[in-house]
């Protein structure tokens, strides 16, 4: 029996996770801290910029999500970590090469797929282009952003969660279903406002989630594609900074 079908989420907290800590990335979050920024802009500062907003609005609602996902989920996380630390150079090695390797492979076929099926002035995802535009404002606080914070969410829910509850049945489905959550997460508030092109610029993103459950698949703990992740997004936000 692989160790994946052996340390998983208990059913309490999948119920939590599932019904409270997911509304609470996707809906309540978003909302409250909306409202609390405007009030901040009314009332105390209101020469802040529209991109210092987003990173703000963004860190916020993702370090909230973490902070509670680090609680619920602390014993899963602990028996990963463990098994993480039983092979730590190995997994280390492993990330820094074959796991970025195929980030990457998975990704660029993402892309080259996009790129065949929509005009190239139109291929870049608008959450793409949002991420440049506030790394290039505000570097400190959107590298704790993509390189800290939006690994350990992303990570715990679509691969502790998600493709780990559908692995004890199907890995076919595990790794498919949760690599289009992830896709879906990233384009589904412009899918909603009508871009309908968006549901082709999810494809790089699911690429991406599938790297990220071959990592999980392979190594065995959820701290490798945490680690994964988090490398890459530091890869794009050294590329940012670069060009921009």
């Amino acid at each position: 029996m692989s160790l994946i079908t052996k340390v998983k989420l208990n059913n309490r907290q999948k119920a939590i996770g599932t019904i409270l800590l997911f509304p609470w990335y996707l809906y309540f979050a978003p909302s409250i801290f909306n409202f609390l920024i405007k009030l901040y802009i009314m009332y105390v500062n209101d020469n802040l910029t529209s991109e210092t907003i987003n990173t703000y609005f963004n860190v916020l609602i993702t370090l909230s999500t973490a902070v509670f996902l680090l609680i619920i989920f602390r014993d899963f996380i602990k028996k990963n970590w463990k098994i993480f630390k039983q092979e730590l150079l190995e997994n280390v090695i492993w990330v820094l090469t074959i796991g970025i390797g195929s980030a990457y492979l998975f990704s660029y076929i993402g892309e080259f797929i996009v790129n065949l099926l929509l005009p190239a002035n139109t291929s870049e995802a608008t959450n793409q282009t949002l991420v440049v535009t506030l790394v290039s404002s505000n570097m400190l606080l959107m590298t704790f952003q993509a390189v800290i914070l939006a690994p350990i969410v992303e990570e715990l829910f679509f691969r502790g969660l998600i493709f780990n509850t559908l692995r004890q049945k199907s890995v076919f489905w595990a790794h498919l279903i949760s690599a289009f959550l992830f896709g879906l997460l990233h384009v589904y508030s412009y899918i909603l406002a009508g871009d309908m092109s968006e549901w082709i610029k999810l494809i790089p993103y699911m690429t991406a989630g599938l790297a990220f459950s071959y990592a999980y698949e392979k190594r065995q703990n959820i701290i490798a594609p945490i680690f994964l992740h988090g490398v890459k997004n530091l890869i794009a936000v050294i590329l940012i900074y670069i060009m921009f």
